[in-house]
């Protein structure tokens, strides 16, 4: 049997961007929080969650710096 998939484009209204932004500064601090937590943190574990909190740190600023581009 045959499946109709059907995708959905969502357009989000990006005229006010300041909840957004809000929320990833929000983000943002609690992430930095985390990671200077685990700093100094020995195990493979403490180092591959550094790694990770560093990755979505990056990737929020990416995103509140294309916010403020537009």
């Amino acid at each position: 049997m045959n499946r109709v998939e059907r995708h959905t484009r969502v357009s989000p209204n990006l005229g006010n961007t300041d909840v957004l932004k809000g929320k990833l500064y929000e983000e943002l601090a609690s992430l930095e929080h985390r990671l200077n937590r685990l700093r100094g943190g020995y195990t493979q574990t403490d180092l591959t969650l550094c790694q990770t909190y560093k990755e979505m740190i990056h990737g929020r600023r990416e995103l509140l710096n294309r916010l403020s581009v537009n």
